[in-house]
């Protein structure tokens, strides 16, 4: 039982592992949850974890903590109860951790190491993963704006039930064609990654989305974009012609340039 212990902690400190865990938090579709149960790395830990749910009483469960606790430290202290499911770990585990102020839920399904520090930008990817940040999120991320966002503003297809995420926060509809153009993963102040749209995505939602926010800070970040040495002004066209806006970004960028 030792070696099968030394197998599990190899294997979870393993960077595939690391790699999967994290794509499994940042799934998007029941699809790419398919695809990464057929992760060799995952289908082996799987597989280690089925013998060890062949030992019995409180060794059993002291394995199984130390299991999802080693997880989550890959995983910059935090996991999802499916996870856990699709490996077949109980949640009576992480019912335990609770208990024992090893870890806390943060919000349905989503749990974190006490003492984790509290990355809600994360949290709010965990819970709702077809979502894009976009417009003061996107801004605040590529350092476009000095104003702190006050609540999400994502990005979701047309096709998706929003009640619950628009009563609080700022949501954006749009079609399948343009959902995934500019999507990249950036870091959030606190190290982890969400999806984002890149810069020039950016700046063309926040110009056709003018009358929803502050024109001022419109200016302002449009602005801040022509002083980047990292702005990409074919990118930026390409995007604002595929979105049907193509005149009007250009002359908005242009009357902001000094």
């Amino acid at each position: 039982m030792e070696e099968l212990v030394n197998k599990i902690q190899k294997l979870i400190d393993n960077e595939s592992i690391k790699e999967a865990i994290k794509m499994y938090q940042l799934a998007k579709t029941e699809t790419d949850y398919a695809d990464l149960g057929t992760s060799r790395a995952i289908e082996e830990l799987a597989m280690f974890i089925k013998q060890l749910s062949e030992s019995s009483g409180v060794r059993k469960s002291a394995m199984f903590t130390n299991v999802i606790i080693e997880l989550m430290k890959a995983n910059r202290g935090y996991i999802t109860s499916r996870i856990l499911q699709h490996l077949g770990i109980s949640r009576e585990y992480l019912s335990q951790l609770v208990k024992g102020n090893l870890i806390e839920r943060v919000d349905r399904g989503i749990y974190a190491l006490v003492n984790t520090f509290d990355d809600s930008y994360f949290i709010f990817q965990l819970k709702y993963k077809k979502v894009i940040f976009s417009h003061m999120n996107a801004l605040y991320f590529h350092n476009l704006t000095e104003e702190f966002p006050s609540s999400f503003t994502v990005t979701v297809l047309k096709t998706y039930h929003v009640e619950n995420i628009s009563k609080m926060h700022n949501v954006f509809s749009v079609n399948e064609d343009l959902f995934n153009l500019g999507v990249i993963e950036i870091n959030t102040p606190n190290g982890n990654m969400v999806r984002a749209y890149d810069i020039e995505r950016c700046i063309c939602d926040i110009i056709r989305s003018e009358k929803r926010m502050d024109f001022d800070q419109v200016k302002k970040s449009v602005r801040a974009y022509t002083r980047r040495n990292d702005r990409d002004m074919d990118k930026l066209s390409k995007y604002a012609e595929k979105m049907g806006i193509k005149n009007k970004v250009m002359r908005f960028v242009s009357m902001m340039y000094e």
